[in-house]
């Protein structure tokens, strides 16, 4: 079956999308730091900047960090 073009254009889009998450997560893994909380139970990851308003923002916040590095 043929693939449509606003199919492909679709998949190419959400491509992009995931390199980009993908960009993310390296760079939180290269720059992050983890801790363990209480008895080794939980763990946190830390890394420098500043602190987003909401969760919403955090994606902004780590593309501006990684345009510094």
């Amino acid at each position: 079956t043929p693939v449509r073009y606003e199919q492909l254009l679709g998949l190419m889009n959400k491509l992009a999308a995931a390199e980009k998450d993908a960009a993310r997560y390296r760079w939180i893994k290269d720059n992050g730091q983890l801790g363990v909380g209480r008895c080794g139970v939980d763990w946190e990851l830390y890394f420098e900047g500043p602190a987003p308003d909401n969760s919403a923002m955090i994606e902004r916040h780590i593309d501006e960090a990684m345009q510094c590095k």
